[in-house]
Formats: C-alpha cells, sequence, structure tokens
C-alpha cells in the first residue's frame, strides 16, 4: 500500500493526540442505545452598532415545522443557541428595548448549524424596523462534505423523488457497480448507512436502500455525507444518507398526486423491442395537522402503485424431433406481468412544551408481483409469485433539559418478509441444459431454462430480514474561555435477524436434465445421460434466526476556538458480535477508530475557508458473511447420480422413476453442499474499514452563492476472503472431503480512491434573472483495487479472492496477482462526471407559477477489463469443482472503458391557485430530452486458440446494450 508524506504526518502527530480521548468512552459505557443527526440548530450572535457582544436580547425562534416558539435571551457573550429544531423554513426575531427589532428569514438545513449575526442598532423611539439579516448559504465551519436537498427543490427538478435518486446528484457518488447500488466516495454498494427519521432502513442481506418504507410526498429533507463524517455516525465505510420525514404543522395541509408512466412513452433503442402500451397510475396522498394546536400533530399518508407491463421469457433451448431449435416466435413468449403496490404512513408528534418533542411513526408496505421471473424461465408454470409485505415503526424523544443540555433518544424496528417461488404440490423443477447434440450428433448451444415449476418454495415461510435500531445521545454546550464545544457523547444498537429457509426447489428436489425437444404428439421431453445428470435434493438443517449486532460508543466534540478556527475531535468504539440459530457466539470483535477535522476563516469576513479531515470508517458486520456458518439462507444439498437408461422421457415419466432410476446411496453422491460443514469463521473477524484525509477550500460569497473545492483520498483495509488450502479439510459422512472455506481479513485485498470534487451554487438576485438558481458539481476521480469484492445480488464476494489454493495455481503456472485478480481500476470507477442543474419561475400572478428546470448529467462509462474464460486446470478443478475460470489478459484490470452516458432532463411545474391554499398542479418530466441512444455495452469476451493463445472472440465488439432513449413522465394533483 502506498503511503504520502501528508499520510504520515496525519498517522504520526494527530493521531497520537486522538486515541487519547479513548478515556472518555469508558465514561460512558453504560449507553447501549438509529444513530446520526436529524436536527437542526440555529446558532444566535448579538452586537451591538460598535462591534461589542450584546447580552439580553431576546431571540424567538418560528416555524411552521416547530411546536410552539422558542423563546431565548442571548447570554454575556451575546449568543443564543436554538438546538434540535426539526428542518424546514424559520423566523428569527431579535429584539431589546431601546434597539431596532431585526428578523431572519429562512431555511435551518438538516444536520446544520445555521449562524446568524444581528448588529443591533439604537433607537431612542423603540421604533420596530424588521429588516433581514445575511447568512451564510451553507454551514462553511463545518468540515463534512454533504449536501442538503429540501423537498421544495427536489420538486423541481427532473429526477426520482427517492432518496436513492437524490443521492446521485451529490459528487463522489455513482450507481455504476456490480450491484447497482449507491456508491459513495469509492465505496461497496452495501458500504452505507441509510437513516430515515434515525432508524436504519437498509436490507439486512443485501444493503440495499429501503425506498419501499418512504413515502415520496412525505420526505421533508435529504443529506448525503460523504466525507469529513463526524464520530456520532458508524456501520458505514462509504457514505451516509439521512432522511427526515414530515410530521405536520399548526395549519391543515396535504397533498393528493396521481403519477402517470406508460413502458410506451420511452423511446425505442436497437436490440430492445418497442415497449407495448400500458398506462400506470400511481397516487399518493398526504395529510396533516393539528390534533391540538402547537402540541399534538398527526401525519398520514398512502401511496398506491399497480405495475403492468408486457414482458416476455425466452426459451433457448427446446428442439424439435430432428434436432433442430424450435422458431424464436415460438420459444419467445409474452406473459401479463403485474405488481400491486399499497404502502400507509402515520406520525404522530407530541410537545408539552416547545423544548421536549415526542414522536411515533409507523409505514406499512405490501408489494405482490404475479409472475416473477428467476433463473431464466423457459415455462410459464416456471414463473413464480412473489409477495413482500414490510413494515417499520419507531418512537424518538428530542429534549432541550438545561440551556446547555440535549437528549436524542431514538428506538426502531423493521420487520420484512420476501416468500417466492413454485407450487410445493407440483412436480419438480427441471434445470435443463442444452446438451443433447453432443450425444445426438447436432450441435447445442449449451444454454439453460427452468420448465414445469418455478424456482423456489412458496411454502417455505418466506426470506425473514428483521433489525432493531436504538440511540441515546447526550449533547452539552460549554462556552469557555478556551471557546465553545458543541459535546455529543452517546452510543447506538443495530440487531439484524434473519430466519430463511430459502429452499431452491417447491418440492425440495430439482431435476438436471440435459435436452428439451417436443414429440410427435406435442408433448415436452427431457433427454438424460447415466453419469452425466442428477437430482439436486434439498434440506434445512436447523430453523430459529440467526443474529447480528452492533454497539456503539462516541464523543465527538464540535469546537469552535475562536470566530475564525473550529476543530471537530470524535473517536468511536464499536462491538461486533454474531451467532447462530442456537445461540453460539461465531464473531466477536471490536473496533476503534478516530474522527478529526480542522477547519480556518482565512479572512475573518465568513467568505473564505480552508479545512482538513482525517478519520477512519468502520462499516458494517454483513449479515451475508456471518450467516454463511449457519443454515438461514443456505439449505443443504445432495445430488445424487442418474443409473437409468440414456434416452428422451417426459416429465411424467420422469416423476414416475424418481424414487428408482438415482443412486441414493454414498456411492451416489456427486455433490454435497452443508453450511455447518467445512465453513469456518474467523472469530475476530471484523468490517472492513476506510482510512481518509481531505483537503478543501470554501467560498461562501453571500446567503445563496457558494463554490467548494475537495481533495479526498481513502484506502480500504480488512476484506473478507475465503481461503482454502489442500491440506485443511474435513471427510464428512459420506467420506466426501470438503476443504474448509476460512472467512477471515485478507490484506491482500486492495482498495483506493482519490478524487477532486468541485460544488457551488447561484441564484440571481434582481433583474430578468432574479427568478434563477443554477447549481453544480463535478467530480475528477479514480478507483483502483484487486477485486470488485461485490456483484449483482451479492453485496459481498467471498470466493477464494485471492490466495485460494495459491500454491496449486503457481504449479500450474499462473500467478493470482497477474492472470487471475490484478491490481488496477475497478468497475465503479468513474473518472469524470457531473451533474448541473439550472432552475427559473415565471409567475403569472392569480393565473400561476410555471416553474422549469433543466438538469445535464454526465458521466464517463464503466472500466472494463479484457478478460477470457478457460478450463480450469484439472488439480484446481478437483479442489474447488469450479469448470471455468477468468484470466486477465497480460496482466492488467480496468485499462479501457465503455461510452459515457449523459442526459439532458426537462422538469415543467405548473401550479394554479384555486380557492384559499389550495392549489392544481400539473408537471411533466423529460429524460434524455435530446434522445441520446448511444452505445453503451459490447462484446469484450476474449479465448484460447489451440495453441493456447488468447485471441479476442469472433464476437468481440458486437453491441450489447444501448443507452436507453427519452422518455417521459406526468404528474397530476391538489395541494393545499
Amino acid at each position: 500500500m502506498r503511503t504520502s508524506t501528508i499520510r504520515y504526518i496525519f498517522r504520526r502527530k494527530v493521531l497520537k493526540k486522538i486515541y487519547l480521548f479513548t478515556l472518555f468512552s469508558f465514561l460512558f459505557s453504560s449507553l447501549i442505545f438509529g444513530q446520526g443527526n436529524q436536527k437542526s440548530t440555529i446558532a444566535v450572535t448579538t452586537y451591538d452598532s460598535n462591534g461589542n457582544v450584546l447580552p439580553g436580547v431576546v431571540v424567538i425562534v418560528e416555524s411552521p415545522s416547530l411546536q410552539g416558539t422558542r423563546n431565548l435571551v442571548t447570554d454575556n457573550k451575546g449568543k443564543a443557541l436554538a438546538a434540535l429544531l426539526p428542518p424546514g423554513q424559520y423566523v428569527v426575531t431579535v429584539s431589546m428595548p431601546g434597539f431596532q427589532t431585526q428578523k431572519w428569514e429562512g431555511r435551518a438545513s438538516l444536520g446544520n448549524i445555521t449562524p446568524l449575526k444581528f448588529t443591533m442598532e439604537a433607537n431612542s423611539l423603540e421604533e420596530v424596523v424588521t429588516v433581514i439579516a445575511a447568512n451564510p448559504a451553507i454551514d462553511a465551519k463545518d468540515s463534512t462534505t454533504k449536501s442538503n436537498f429540501g423537498s421544495d427543490e427536489v420538486d423541481k427538478l427532473p429526477v426520482s423523488r427517492n432518496p436513492i435518486a437524490i443521492a446521485k446528484l451529490t459528487p463522489g457518488t455513482t450507481t455504476r457497480n456490480p450491484t447497482g447500488n449507491l456508491s459513495i466516495h469509492g465505496g461497496n454498494g452495501s458500504s452505507n448507512l441509510m437513516l430515515v427519521d434515525g432508524s436504519e432502513y437498509s436490507d439486512n442481506i443485501y444493503g440495499s436502500f429501503r425506498s419501499d418504507l418512504v413515502l415520496q410526498e412525505a420526505i421533508e429533507e435529504t443529506q448525503v455525507l460523504t466525507s469529513g463524517i463526524s464520530a456520532e455516525y458508524g456501520r458505514f465505510d462509504g457514505g451516509v444518507v439521512n432522511v427526515v420525514t414530515k410530521s405536520g404543522s399548526n395549519t391543515f395541509s396535504g397533498a393528493l398526486r396521481y403519477e402517470f408512466k406508460n413502458p410506451a412513452w420511452s423511446a425505442s433503442t436497437p436490440l430492445v423491442d418497442d415497449a407495448k402500451s400500458k398506462l400506470n397510475k400511481n397516487p399518493e396522498f398526504t395529510f396533516g395537522g393539528p390534533i391540538i394546536k402547537d402540541h399534538l400533530w398527526f401525519f398520514v399518508g398512502y401511496f398506491s402503485r399497480d405495475y403492468n407491463a408486457n414482458l416476455t421469457y425466452t426459451d433457448y433451448i427446446t428442439r424439435d424431433m430432428e434436432g433442430n431449435l424450435l422458431p424464436i416466435e415460438t420459444r419467445k413468449q409474452t406473459y401479463a406481468y403485474a405488481s400491486e403496490t399499497e404502502r400507509y404512513q402515520i406520525k404522530l408528534t407530541y410537545s408539552p412544551t416547545s423544548d421536549h418533542t415526542i414522536s411515533v411513526n409507523y409505514v406499512d408496505n405490501s408489494t405482490d408481483q404475479n409472475l416473477r421471473a428467476y433463473v431464466r424461465p423457459g415455462s410459464a408454470e416456471s414463473l413464480v409469485p412473489q409477495t413482500n409485505p414490510s413494515d417499520v415503526w419507531k418512537i424518538t424523544y428530542n429534549g432541550i433539559i438545561t440551556p446547555n443540555l440535549a437528549v436524542t433518544a431514538n428506538f426502531g424496528k423493521k420487520s420484512q418478509n420476501l416468500t417466492a417461488g413454485g407450487d410445493p404440490n407440483g412436480p419438480n423443477p427441471f434445470l435443463v441444459y442444452d446438451y443433447s447434440g453432443a450425444f445426438e450428433g447436432y450441435d447445442y448451444t449449451g444454454r439453460y431454462n427452468v420448465f414445469e415449476n418455478g424456482w423456489f418454495s412458496a411454502g417455505d415461510g418466506g426470506d425473514n430480514r428483521d433489525n432493531t435500531t436504538g440511540v441515546l445521545k447526550f449533547t452539552y454546550y460549554l462556552d469557555s474561555n478556551y471557546g465553545f464545544h458543541n459535546i455529543d457523547v452517546g452510543g447506538d444498537y443495530y440487531e439484524g435477524k434473519r430466519k430463511a429457509a430459502n429452499h431452491q426447489s417447491p418440492t425440495l428436489q430439482t431435476i438436471d436434465a440435459y435436452g428439451r425437444r417436443i414429440n410427435a404428439d406435442g408433448v415436452p421431453e427431457y433427454f438424460f445421460v447415466p453419469g452425466w445428470n442428477s437430482i439436486w435434493v434439498y434440506s434445512s438443517e436447523r430453523t430459529g434466526y440467526a443474529t447480528s449486532e452492533q454497539y456503539g460508543l462516541y464523543i465527538n466534540d464540535r469546537w469552535e476556538v475562536n470566530e475564525r478556527l473550529s476543530v471537530n475531535l470524535g473517536i468511536r468504539y464499536d462491538k461486533y458480535e454474531a451467532a447462530d440459530e442456537l445461540g453460539s457466539t461465531s464473531v466477536s470483535s471490536d473496533s476503534v477508530v478516530p474522527r478529526f477535522s480542522i477547519n480556518y476563516d482565512l479572512t475573518g469576513e465568513s467568505k473564505y475557508y480552508v479545512n482538513a479531515t482525517y478519520g477512519k470508517f468502520t462499516g458494517k458486520l454483513l449479515e451475508t458473511v456471518t450467516n454463511e456458518v449457519t443454515a438461514q439462507g443456505n439449505p443443504s444439498e445432495i445430488d445424487y447420480a442418474y443409473i437409468g437408461d440414456a434416452g428422451w422421457y417426459t416429465a411424467e415419466e420422469v416423476m414416475n422413476f424418481v424414487d428408482t432410476h438415482y443412486d441414493y446411496s454414498t456411492d451416489g453422491i456427486v455433490y454435497f453442499r452443508n453450511p455447518l460443514i467445512g465453513t469456518v469463521m474467523d472469530p475476530d473477524l471484523k468490517p472492513q474499514q476506510s482510512e481518509e484525509y481531505t483537503l478543501g477550500f470554501t467560498w461562501n460569497a453571500n446567503s445563496t452563492d457558494y463554490i467548494t473545492a475537495t481533495y479526498i483520498n481513502r484506502d480500504w483495509n480488512g476484506f473478507y476472503d475465503t481461503i482454502r488450502t489442500s491440506d485443511d479439510y474435513v471427510v464428512d459422512d459420506a467420506g466426501q472431503v470438503i476443504y474448509n472455506r476460512n472467512f477471515q481479513i485478507n490484506d491482500a485485498l486492495l482498495r483506493e480512491y482519490e478524487a477532486i470534487e468541485l460544488a457551488g451554487a447561484w441564484t440571481g438576485k434582481s433583474g430578468w434573472y432574479e427568478n434563477i438558481s443554477v447549481g453544480f458539481n463535478a467530480t475528477f476521480s479514480d478507483l483502483k483495487g484487486n477485486n470488485e469484492g461485490e456483484g449483482r445480488a451479492v453485496p459481498v464476494s467471498t470466493n477464494g479472492l485471492i490466495g485460494d489454493f495459491e500454491a496449486e495455481w503457481q504449479q500450474e503456472g499462473y500467478d493470482v496477482y497477474t492472470d487471475l485478480s490484478p491490481f488496477g481500476n475497478l468497475m465503479g470507477d468513474v473518472p469524470f462526471q457531473i451533474n448541473t442543474w439550472a432552475n427559473y419561475g415565471f409567475d403569472f400572478g392569480k393565473f400561476g407559477l410555471l416553474e422549469t428546470s433543466l438538469l445535464f448529467q454526465y458521466a464517463d462509462g464503466e472500466t472494463y477489463s479484457e478478460t477470457g474464460s478457460f478450463t480450469t486446470p484439472e488439480v484446481i478443478k478437483g479442489l474447488t469443482g469450479s469448470r471455468t475460470s477468468t484470466y486477465f489478459v497480460n496482466g492488467e484490470r480496468g485499462t479501457n472503458h465503455f461510452n459515457a452516458y449523459r442526459s439532458l432532463d426537462l422538469g415543467l411545474r405548473y401550479n394554479v391557485p384555486l380557492w384559499k391554499s389550495v392549489s392544481l398542479f400539473v408537471e411533466a418530466n423529460v429524460y434524455n430530452l435530446t434522445n441520446y441512444r448511444g452505445l453503451h455495452y459490447w462484446d469484450t469476451s476474449w479465448l484460447q486458440n489451440e495453441a493456447g493463445e488468447w485471441v479476442k472472440a469472433s464476437t468481440y465488439g458486437d453491441p450489447t446494450s444501448y443507452y436507453g432513449g427519452r422518455s417521459f413522465d406526468l404528474a397530476a394533483g391538489f395541494r393545499f
């Protein structure tokens, strides 16, 4: 790993001092209670006309988002702090006898401190004069790299309103990685902390954000934290997405919204058939208001989505009696797919006084799909239904105990079930490969399909993934001779639970066959060869829940040393534990990580700032890994050899000889897998960890305009891997040798990220451009490593990435560090990307307001490597069972890029006032306005010729995918 001089200084000089903060964690070891900061703070400082601080000034804080008013008085340093405020629009009024009254109007953003400075002008007549006090556009004293998007801002942009689509507008983010999940500053797609009102909304297994548990119309603000993140956040080594939802107000308000979408509204692209017209109407309703003004509010929401589409499946293998593939129009079938989603939310917020708030929130979501295509269906019988009910509830308390002490507590539970699969009362599913031609003398494709029944089981109880989260945080405000301290001390807790039989077959048996044809009677027949085919038999070894727990303790001091210098000091301790269904501990480990930042106002005018940060971020103890030594999600499988006669048989004939034509003895076993045998988990296993330092500059021009520039450098360590060696094995009851998969940290796995980010905003102040606002960000980055570490629906890859039977590979003439897993650019590498948007409003008075917006996005294409598949050497095949392996031509990774993505999107919002606060709105989004449909992916296959040389395949360069063309959606409804 390369180490720079700057990093050396950080490690040697700064870490030594930061680690002294570990002493404080022991003072709070009793705290075991989501995470993070879901509130805002307004900090007021008052001066007289000579620049002296002015104590005794009355400060009144008001907002439609705040129950009651917050009444404060500035102290002897002229300061007053309004903490634990819900994000929203605020009015702050400062007054004192003999001085002019002043007001500030603006937004207090999620997780930010909004500093307000008032110079009080003397007025002997005590005349009330209202002025608008200026404040910075962003919280420039905070060194955290972050982006905040209020609901009003998002509504103007032509983007989907879900938090992930919003987060992608942040520099340093992408979904162009193997998982398709959000990646932040080079992290894996499962490396992020996803919070909604303080509770984690990530899927336990895949790490993806559960956006189906959020009503988009209910979102108040979305915040994305990417670097320099304080110690109160844990369970991430990428970044944090922090969402807060609406709570109601002292006036009744709401919205009735209908979204209209149609697959046929998308322009066609090469290689993809024109979509058939299916209008989908998605209603969403929200309503909130007071039950008791200033004390008890409610907010309810409802969302429904019926998505209908004509989809196709393709039978790749079925032939006629002469061995010819059936015509494609026969093998490609259209079916009516339907998905129904219903989502409910209710939230109650109670404040006995304006200093204490309790909120209770419940969300219920259910998605039913009639026909889901799992594992390449080849017939209608292999399409399966899927249900996905889930719910989440949480309770939160925020309290101002004294002017200097605040408390936040949060507790939540998420329940999730996914049930999908074939009919347990039906026949066995048939997994059929097109290999019959190899035995009967005609060409064959080697492709496969599933027939007769669906994959998985509708009767196995489904996959249950639940979690519990909690937080307890004390915030103490200390104003001393050495500056102002905002000290957070707290703890957070996470428990993930999984119970899943995960039956791969609805009948617990799958038939393996080598061909399919239609006989003279029109009945399908399947081809069997003794010694080649088998029956796969599944079982569940245990029932119950496997668990994963994390306890975090932290102390974080945001210290304003003086008006120009700010320092953030933090340290975090995390304890990780995992247990199987019987309660036996499989992992017990811990980690301590520092967080540090410094920020300096160069001129003292609150305009030009420089900052630097250093921190370590420890991710999640992934349940995908810890469950590997449990039966949850890991059914046992034994494959028994077919011993009947070679030939073609109907499904009915096969089902009649299942009990007699397979060798169910020990000698007949051709494959065996039991998760409780041959899997060894290192009890000291820790989550992967990233180490980061940043350097930044901010120019705060005024209350709306700013530019930031940030340099980011991150390295990872502690990646999971499975290491197997030829002398480490067990022998099962059948006498089969099973080489132990040792789950452990592999320091040979590397990942490095380096970037420069630019961001800014500008708003017109007068003239014709008064109603224009512009935002932009650009990222120049480089992501390198020697393994992707993840894949589609695989949040962490642990299949012998490096070092698996390394000695045997070397004996065969291969170097695992060059031929099989070289260092280079990873798939998530996006060297350059930019987001820029502009909004302009046309005010027609009583005839309404037309808001227009343009969003331009550009991103370099994904990397690809020159690779080819080759037949695994017999020695390695005997150890791993793998038939093919991947070879990196010339020992290089990620040397090429696919074509770049670009899109210009248009958003139109027309609001017409109807009566009092009721208005009609019509919205239209046009995506890819220029209808760019460029080539995205092409074939990159290499193969070995007869001489063993690597050459490009004949299909190399053939198009495989194009970027989608122009599309649009509509929405209309009422707001009041």
